[in-house]
């Protein structure tokens, strides 16, 4: 059972939310929303490739179903874990795309702008610098992204559920980068659809 108020997981039974202080009826009980684990925290009963297929599709094509049903508690682990399979996958085959397409499409770009396509192919060829510090990086912005937007939630009065319930969305919400897996339009596509 959770909260109406906060959504914290609350026991059966229990007249007030510990983390707000709300008071429990049996219809407020009745009218909340039902949470549920989601597919990917689910993977261990429904298999990995398809607890991962199943949170990918419903976060892209139906996220208000799938955010008003997902807990706001349960641990950080599994969203982290989900954002950084996600994004690796999507960002590791972005890379391959634009070393394997960086030299072919030269040959359509203005002189203008060669060189500043020249001057990022030394990126390119910081591959395994990339593939290492990536994880890395990802991780640190997870965190500095969920802090920033929970601060500015704090101030506008909607974080109703703390921290983690900020941190989850933000992670689930990492899925957009598959469209990265896309060459040539993949990172317009990932942008706008993000948004």
């Amino acid at each position: 059972m959770f909260c109406h108020a906060c959504g914290n997981a609350v026991a059966e039974g229990q007249q007030f939310c510990q983390q707000c202080g709300a008071r429990l009826t049996p219809e407020t009980a009745a009218a909340e929303t039902v949470r549920t684990a989601t597919p990917w925290e689910a993977r261990r009963d429904i298999g990995f490739f398809n607890g991962l297929v199943k949170t990918i599709k419903e976060t892209l094509f139906s996220p208000t179903g799938f955010f008003k049903k997902m807990p706001v508690s349960g641990g950080l682990a599994d969203p982290l874990l989900y954002a950084l399979i996600v994004s690796m996958a999507g960002l590791m085959v972005f890379y391959f795309w634009d070393s394997l397409l960086r030299a072919p499409l030269q040959d359509y770009v203005g002189p203008q702008f060669r060189t500043a396509t020249e001057q990022n192919m030394l990126v390119s060829k910081g591959g395994p610098v990339l593939a290492i510090g990536t994880p890395f990086f990802l991780l640190g912005g997870l965190f500095v992204v969920a802090g920033l937007q929970h601060v500015l939630l704090l101030v506008f009065r909607g974080a109703q559920a703390g921290f983690e319930a900020t941190f989850r969305v933000v992670c689930y919400s990492i899925s957009p980068t598959v469209f990265l897996m896309v060459p040539v339009c993949g990172m317009p596509v990932a942008s706008i659809w993000s948004l």
